[in-house]
């Protein structure tokens, strides 16, 4: 008996899309199992005793531009040369709006008293040093922000700093979260 092609089920057109999505993955793993080689003979990860943190944070810029910045404790400043550090950069997000640019960063393993902060009008700088963890990262903040922080909170890991736009200014300031209040020093 003939075959008819009427009895054949069809894909619904949704599922094109995950081939697509597929390839992408499959592409982006070849990607990065080339760029792992890259490593392959350095042995300067079994001498670290602080575990070996490195991740990437790609976001959608304010010019429309995707952003992609990488965190952790592994430097890759000069290739093929890798060094772990004990201070590691945390996981940043910068949020801007009209009157306001809050920055967030992720710093588990510290209190808010080992946090230190100073601001200029383009840039947060975050210094934190816990027991067992420490973390280091000058943000650089596209438009121009009043250094003074109109509000700051640390809870549960998580540092959120909240800045007035404001004219460029040569000032800096240094301060502190202090029970969700900011301390200047």
């Amino acid at each position: 008996m003939p075959k008819n092609d009427n009895n054949k089920r069809k894909k619904p057109a949704i599922f094109n899309d995950f081939t697509e999505i597929n390839q992408l993955i499959a592409g982006f793993l070849e990607q990065m199992s080339k760029d792992f080689s890259k490593f392959e003979g350095i042995a300067v990860i079994d001498r670290v005793k602080a575990p070996v943190v490195f991740g990437v944070n790609v976001r959608m810029g304010s010019d429309g531009k995707p952003h992609i910045e990488s965190f952790g404790n592994v430097k890759t400043d000069q290739q093929p040369k890798v060094t772990i550090e004990e201070e590691r950069e945390p996981l940043i997000d910068v949020i801007e709006k009209s009157d306001e640019t809050t920055v967030i960063a992720e710093l588990p393993g510290v209190e808010e008293r080992d946090i230190r902060l100073r601001a200029t009008s383009n840039s947060l700088h975050i210094e934190a040093k816990g027991r067992t963890r420490s973390y280091n990262k000058t943000v650089r903040i596209s438009t121009s922000i009043d250094p003074v922080a109109k509000e700051a909170r640390f809870h549960n890991g998580i540092l959120e700093v909240n800045f007035r736009k404001g004219p460029p200014t040569e000032k800096a300031v240094a301060f502190r979260v202090s029970r969700d209040t900011v301390q200047q020093y």
